[in-house]
């Protein structure tokens, strides 16, 4: 019942809390703020902060950056049904997912609130925090023109060149909130209207961003950096059995092995 109510206050924006500050394990358990530190430190995982509307809560959470998983046959059939409907398609799917496009003026806004409360939190930490954030900068809106156009352009391409190679399609998906794409590239963005992909892959806010879906029901979910070499290695590679190993042995050894060993290199996705 506890960890249901855990799920419910991170999939559901509104709900009230009474802490301050709430950290929780990627089990979803309640955790205290040295043990979410330490997490913190780790490759293979990500922290990340929830606020609620009308509440003074900050949910801190301990999240993978990357994780595999398997659908049967029907719930492949009801994904690939819900994302190509009539179309034939059986080659690897990429999702996009994002829960809500913001709107220039909801960016500046959110810029403010975000500041404040990072501030707030780099305060109560002091120094026990490795990764400190820091104040985000705002940029104009010209600036925000330029860096989507530039970005639309690059991305496109790269994602003719996925399409044609290595029989690959992507699409971008917008769960709720403001339609606007002028904070991100311009595509195509597809309403998730009745939450079926979010609920398959996307359940809790900004955990990951894109999952890599085969035609046989794998695949891998990303919330973390992955450069355009490694894509390409999931995408002409069957069997990613060594990749999940790598995977395995990243997180005990809390050291990038394998696969996940990678230079830092703009990702077109």
């Amino acid at each position: 019942m506890k960890k249901l109510i855990i799920i419910i206050l991170l999939s559901v924006h509104g709900y009230m809390f009474s802490q301050v500050n709430a950290y929780f394990n990627r089990d979803l358990k309640s955790i205290d703020i040295s043990t979410y530190i330490r997490k913190c430190n780790r490759v293979a995982l990500k922290c990340i902060h929830i606020t609620m509307p009308e509440s003074d809560t900050i949910f801190h959470v301990v999240y993978d950056k990357y994780k595999f998983g398997k659908l049967n046959k029907y719930h492949y059939n009801r994904i690939k049904n819900e994302i190509y409907r009539n179309e034939e398609f059986d080659g690897i799917t990429i999702l996009h997912y994002r829960d809500s496009l913001k709107t220039f003026e909801n960016y500046t806004k959110n810029i403010e609130i975000k500041n404040r409360e990072l501030d707030s939190v780099n305060k109560q930490w002091e120094n026990n925090y490795v990764d400190k954030w820091y104040v985000i900068k705002k940029l104009s809106k010209n600036k925000i023109l330029k860096r989507r156009k530039y970005l639309t352009k690059r991305i496109n391409k790269c994602i003719k060149k996925y399409k044609k190679k290595y029989n690959t399609n992507l699409i971008h998906y917008n769960g709720y909130g403001e339609n606007d794409e002028l904070l991100f590239p311009n595509f195509t963005w597809k309403k998730d209207k009745n939450k079926l992909i979010k609920n398959y892959f996307f359940k809790y806010v900004n955990q990951f961003y894109y999952v890599i879906l085969k035609p046989d029901g794998e695949y891998m979910l990303i919330g973390g950096f992955i450069n355009p070499n490694r894509i390409k290695k999931l995408l002409q590679k069957k069997d990613w059995s060594k990749i999940k190993e790598d995977l395995k042995k990243t997180y005990l050894l809390n050291k990038r092995t394998g696969f996940f060993y990678m230079n830092h290199e703009h990702n077109c996705l």
